[in-house]
């Protein structure tokens, strides 16, 4: 077993190193070797369903699905899209599987997931619009900076997803008309404070109408800079939007904030003075 593993090892860095000296976004950064496999079926989700029974989810992304939040179903072209890419790319040949995380509580591997000939299936998705970067707790910097460069790439061309105003990226003060779906927005921060030992980043005056940020201690601690001073700043957020006074995403890894301009606050010697009860965010409701 051994001896398999390294020479899976092997395998994945001489093909990374091949694929990476052609496109630079071609294959991930080794992680854990993971076996290879084929594919059985194809889930419109995504979920692989591999010929030795286990489920994989592609790390990292997610596909373009129907939204949850009563505004109907998104154009489906894109959903299309992906599954004939995932289809094209993982017919007639097995994948390089990677990763470290265990089964969800769906029993699905989230791994990243690559041909024998060197694409980078996370990576052909969203340089092609496909799918949108989903930050995860497993995923190191080098990963993360790589699939939200092929993002990044995707959307500034408007491919794929990135055309549809379902996806598109959005002003704070729209959150209120995404809530239960995945989204990315753009804008300037007008507060931050301290309450309950969470960072709340506000991006109106008004909680119940505009955008908020919920940052727990933990991940305010792995943050690059201080979030309590990111008033006037533009940033980029993507995740999930709840209900707390008003639509909220809870921040649950540092990768889900970008500073537009890269240049995060230096962090604060001293605490933030606690706010009064009059000042804090009124408590949330429960999901």
């Amino acid at each position: 077993m051994r001896l398999r593993l390294i020479a899976l090892s092997l395998l994945l860095t001489a093909a990374w190193t091949a694929a990476e000296a052609a496109e630079p976004s071609a294959l991930p950064p080794a992680l854990t070797p993971q076996g290879q496999a084929r594919v059985k079926a194809l889930a419109p989700d995504g979920v692989l369903t591999l010929e030795d029974g286990r489920m994989v989810k592609l790390a990292g992304i997610e596909l373009p699905r129907p939204l949850l939040n009563g505004k109907g179903a998104a154009r489906p072209q894109a959903q299309d899209d992906a599954g004939k890419l995932l289809a094209a790319l993982t017919a007639g040949q097995p994948l390089i599987l990677s990763g470290e995380a265990g089964p969800d509580r769906w029993n699905r591997l989230p791994l990243q997931a690559a041909t024998a000939s060197g694409q980078w299936l996370q990576a052909e998705l969203l340089s092609r619009g496909l799918a949108r970067v989903v930050p995860e707790a497993d995923q190191n910097d080098n990963l993360l900076d790589r699939l939200l460069a092929a993002e990044n790439s995707a959307r500034r061309a408007h491919l794929g997803l990135w055309a549809d105003q379902a996806f598109r990226v959005k002003a704070p003060d729209e959150a209120g008309q995404w809530l239960d779906s995945f989204q990315v927005f753009e804008g300037r921060v007008a507060s931050a404070n301290l309450a309950r030992g969470y960072v709340y980043v506000n991006f109106g005056k008004d909680r119940r109408q505009d955008l908020s940020l919920k940052i727990p201690r933990g991940v305010r601690k792995a943050l690059p800079g201080d979030p309590l001073g990111l008033a006037g700043r533009q940033v980029r957020v993507r995740g999930w939007i709840g209900k707390g006074v008003g639509p909220m995403i809870e921040i649950r890894h540092r990768r889900q904030i970008e500073l537009l301009d890269g240049v995060w606050p230096a962090r604060m010697e001293n605490e933030a003075p606690r706010q009064s009860a009059r000042e804090n965010p009124p408590r949330e409701s429960a999901p």
